[in-house]
């Protein structure tokens, strides 16, 4: 039998659909945006009723235990109190097919909102309406995105001259700790530029979302060995904000 993405999620959908204290089930990530390809993982969420967060991790991994024998086990601290995020791959599947679970409390407040790029799910099932959408108020969020910008400028400002003192110490260390910062900045502004409903994506899914010149930019942007690279990148960014 191969074991595949739509075996594993088959064999999970079965499940955990059946208990009556799990009211949805979605994908995220490669799945809900159709770029699946032989290196993405799955991005698993479920959303459960409070205090069955465990019970349905223990669920999920024996489902998929039912298909093959697990070599990767780890929970991993999410940062947010009503969600627990568990890793898992099983042996002799290709090595980035991690199964990503994100289990939710019922009880967070959430919704996703409708023309967000990075907001789209691909819904399994959904038995209490708990996956909602809210239209984006355009208003409101080209507002945030003058004050980030505006903000973000400043930003640039600031960090770009921490970066040349740096240089002019010959610190190389030095000033990689403060261009860094200052590469992220110069992303960030550029997906303002082009697609401002994915800012805060940083090189995440740069690669598609930006057009060839911009990316070709931040890929030289990146590129760099000595401190004379850093000054080149340095006014490539200035030139280009």
């Amino acid at each position: 039998m191969k074991i595949d993405r739509n075996l594993i999620l088959n064999k999970l959908t079965e499940s955990l659909e059946a208990l009556n204290y799990v009211n949805a089930l979605w994908l995220e990530g490669a799945d809900s945006l159709d770029t699946v390809d032989e290196f993405s993982d799955i991005d698993v969420w479920v959303d459960v009723e409070d205090g069955k967060e465990l019970e349905v991790i223990k669920v999920f991994r024996s489902a998929l235990m039912e298909i093959g024998e697990l070599d990767f086990d780890y929970e991993k601290d999410h940062g947010h109190p009503k969600i627990r995020q568990h890793f898992f791959h099983i042996i002799d599947t290709s090595k980035f097919l991690i199964v990503d679970l994100c289990v939710q409390a019922n009880s967070r407040v959430f919704w996703f909102t409708e023309g967000k790029e990075g907001e789209k799910v691909k819904v399994l099932f959904d038995k209490k309406n708990v996956i909602n959408f809210k239209p984006l108020d355009q208003k409101k969020f080209e507002k945030e995105v003058i004050d980030r910008k505006k903000y973000l400028e400043g930003e640039f400002r600031i960090m770009k001259v921490d970066v040349e003192k740096e240089l002019e110490r010959n610190d190389y260390l030095g000033a990689l700790n403060f261009y860094l910062s200052l590469a992220s900045i110069f992303t960030e502004l550029q997906r303002i530029e082009h697609i401002p409903t994915k800012h805060e994506f940083g090189l995440k899914h740069a690669s598609r979302d930006l057009p060839r010149a911009t990316r070709d930019m931040i890929c030289l942007i990146y590129t760099f060995s000595v401190i004379d690279d850093l000054r080149r990148n340095i006014d490539l960014m200035s030139q280009n904000i």
